[in-house]
């Protein structure tokens, strides 16, 4: 019998093949046989994890956003000062797609594809951890770092900000620029909620 370590390897290079093939070849042309092939797998094996392509597909825009998390998380660990931490998540996020702008063409196909049958991965996330954002801007207000600014709306705007900002990055065929363009982009954000440039 499989341990459960193998079991999870094996479902990791199904995930790793597939986000590939998804991403370069679209959702309806990627078959499954292909993504098995990619992954070194019997055609089984992806339907015992996963069911069917679809199912697939969707945990492929899941695993992109999970590693994604995890990546922004682990880039703040040791951070104090909330303004650094604010730009530091920001900027980590934005150079996770470039590292992995299959990632955008994931959920770009996502949205195209199962558009109002299922909420948009991406979004999920962003609400997902809004509570790790939302008392660090609060507790910013409330100290005077910040201006007394409708916490949630901003933080939607950050994020619409950078997210719009990946996917045409993506899209122009500039993804290697994401990282310095996402600089700019959230000191330009945070330069809109500091209470004084002094603070930046």
């Amino acid at each position: 019998m499989k341990s459960a370590a193998a079991r999870l390897s094996k479902r990791d290079a199904v995930l790793d093949a597939a986000t590939r093939l998804f991403a370069l070849q679209g959702y309806e042309n990627t078959e499954v046989d292909a993504i098995a092939a990619a992954a070194g797998v019997a055609k089984g094996t992806i339907y015992f994890h996963f069911q069917t392509k679809e199912k697939l597909f969707l945990a492929v825009a899941d695993y992109g956003m999970r590693r994604l998390s995890e990546h922004v998380l682990k880039s703040m660990e040791g951070l104090n000062d909330i303004v650094e931490v604010l730009r530091t998540a920001g900027v980590q996020a934005a150079a996770f797609f470039q590292t992995h702008p299959e990632l955008v063409e994931i959920l770009l196909q996502e949205r195209a594809q199962f558009r109002g049958s299922i909420p948009d991965t991406h979004l999920l996330y962003r609400e997902k951890n809004r509570h790790i954002f939302e008392p660090l801007v609060q507790q910013g207000v409330e100290q005077g770092i910040f201006r007394d600014i409708d916490v949630s709306e901003a933080l939607t705007m950050g994020a619409n900000m950078l997210f719009g900002l990946v996917v045409t990055s993506c899209v122009e065929g500039n993804s290697k620029d994401i990282k310095r363009r996402a600089q700019f982009a959230v000191d330009l954000w945070l330069s809109a909620v500091l209470a004084s440039p002094a603070n930046s």
